[in-house]
């Protein structure tokens, strides 16, 4: 029932912003050298040792999230059978109204919660700089978990 409820929540969560074009915050107080291109001044109003690392915007917590899925993912997936694999469809919601997702994925049914509180805690951090809202959801395939050479991996349903 755990699982049910985590991927009706998910479904409703992508359903609401299909199709959605990633709206990008704006970022306003981004530190660029306009003549070389160069983003390493940081924020002027931020004092030095104060930064964080975090993404400021859509596409690149987008991006972020979609590395730290691939990084947890990677030795979650061991199978000997199509049944021992499961489909999670990762997101991430921000406090500041920020919602990203991504593709499903599959991992080993025992290894689901394990997936699920590592990616937890990595991405625990990425919301911490993103102060406006916005949506990027990936239009995605229909796939099946299938254990293919003792891995679970996605792959696209055929009509």
């Amino acid at each position: 029932m755990k699982t049910f409820g985590r991927i009706l929540g998910v479904l409703t969560l992508v359903l609401a912003g299909c199709n959605a074009t990633p709206e990008p915050a704006e970022d306003t107080k981004a530190g660029i050298d306009s003549s070389t291109g160069d983003s390493s001044l940081g924020d002027p109003d931020v004092p030095a040792g104060d930064e964080h690392s975090g993404p400021t915007d859509c596409q690149t917590l987008s991006l972020a999230f979609s590395q730290a899925v691939q990084d947890v993912q990677q030795g979650k997936g061991t199978c000997q059978t199509d049944d021992d694999c499961l489909l999670i469809l990762p997101s991430l919601s921000c406090p500041s109204g920020a919602q990203v997702g991504m593709c499903q994925v599959a991992v080993a049914v025992t290894e689901e919660d394990a997936f699920q509180t590592e990616l937890d805690s990595v991405t625990a951090t990425l919301c911490q700089d993103v102060t406006s809202p916005c949506v990027a959801m990936p239009s995605c395939a229909g796939v099946v978990p299938t254990c293919v050479s003792g891995q679970c991996q996605t792959v696209v349903m055929t009509p």
